[in-house]
């Protein structure tokens, strides 16, 4: 460490991660401030609302608003290295909800349907995380039907899986639409950050390469292929609660 002429030692120089992280901290801050004014106000709106189409709108607005300021919270554990919080998660009661807000922001050329058995082991881990893993996958899959398609999230139990515990099946997760599939060629390179194989279209981003971080986080594991009736098609394993 250098020396002032005093003796005194020199503060060390911020480093480029320092510089990235205060620029971040401030940005999430100012984030969370436009999520807050963004509820308030549609809570105002819906509290005065007549019509029960526009009042559904706006509890839909609230909801990705609270998940938005969810995901923030998120963020901030991460830049500080602490471990988010974690919890006992029923797939069952999570799901319809998510599902919800994702049909919300797809465009109305695209249907996406929920096939979910009714008896699934609870998982552990963060919620948020499992939420952002399926906008992520559901946001990625869109990208790829041009026409009329659809997208189809089955939700069911394994108990050959690897991942299962004894007397406990894991639990799958499997995401396929009806778009062109993934070239084969392409198929090492679609969990590489920033990559996407349909850059044209605006799906290039972290969107798999983040669903692979949070599947690891939850120990499962993803595999990504095309479905052998075309389009493509992405399964999870998650174990359940009792196997962390």
């Amino acid at each position: 460490m250098g020396q002032t002429g005093e003796g005194k030692p020199l503060s060390p120089s911020p480093t480029n991660r320092d510089y990235t992280n205060a620029v971040l901290a401030g940005i999430m801050h100012d984030l969370r401030n436009a999520l807050t004014s963004i509820i308030g106000s549609a809570e105002l709106a819906e509290m005065s609302a007549d019509s029960p189409e526009l009042k559904n709108r706006l509890n839909n607005i609230i909801q990705s608003g609270e998940h938005g300021t969810e995901l923030v919270k998120l963020l901030h554990h991460l830049m500080d290295g602490d471990k988010p919080e974690t919890a006992r998660i029923l797939v069952q009661e999570l799901l319809p909800d998510v599902i919800e807000r994702a049909r919300q922001r797809l465009p109305a050329n695209i249907r996406l349907d929920l096939d979910m058995e009714d008896d699934l082991p609870p998982l552990f881990g963060h919620v948020a995380q499992i939420e952002q893993m399926l906008f992520q996958l559901i946001g990625y899959v869109a990208h790829t039907i041009k026409d009329l398609g659809g997208i189809s999230v089955q939700v069911q139990t394994d108990a050959l899986h690897p991942l299962a515990a004894p007397g406990v099946p894991a639990v799958c997760l499997r995401i396929a639409d009806s778009g062109p599939g993934i070239v084969e060629s392409d198929l090492p390179h679609v969990s590489e950050p920033l990559w996407g194989s349909h850059k044209e279209e605006g799906a290039n981003g972290p969107g798999l390469s983040m669903v692979q971080r949070i599947v690891r986080w939850h120990h499962g594991e993803i595999s990504i292929g095309s479905a052998t009736d075309g389009g493509c098609e992405i399964s999870i394993h998650l174990p359940p609660h009792t196997a962390i």
